[in-house]
């Protein structure tokens, strides 16, 4: 598995790859932690897009992420949906390709829009 950290303006986006499993479990914790002493009042969203599966520690973690005002996103990949409605997640997609747009689009699902009326939006249209 691997953990990517991306920080922009508004948003700091983890983006998961891979298995969350074992040790993994672990490493995500910490990258979670790490980046909460930096984020300075920014939405996190977390990536699932990657994610080809989850143990019971994993979706404990993916849980208390939530619950702590995570946000997730996800493609339409059929591993990464599962996770995200284990998780009680809404399941509409987000491209797995980011556009220039990103912290825009993370910005406005974050006020209480449901992704579904990005859709057109995050399909690829212009800024």
């Amino acid at each position: 598995m691997t953990i990517y950290q991306h920080d922009a303006a508004l948003v700091f986006r983890l983006q998961i790859v891979g298995a969350l499993r074992g040790l993994y479990v672990a490493e995500l914790e910490q990258s979670w932690r790490t980046a909460r002493s930096i984020m300075e009042g920014k939405a996190l969203v977390v990536d699932l897009s990657g994610l080809s599966d989850a143990d019971e520690r994993g979706m404990q973690l993916l849980a208390r992420m939530r619950d702590a005002g995570a946000k997730f996103v996800t493609a339409s990949r059929p591993e990464a949906l599962d996770v995200a409605r284990r998780l009680g997640l809404p399941t509409e997609s987000a491209p797995a390709h980011r556009s220039r747009c990103e912290a825009r689009v993370c910005v406005s699902w974050l006020r209480g829009r449901v992704i579904r009326t990005l859709k057109p939006f995050l399909g690829g249209g212009k800024c």
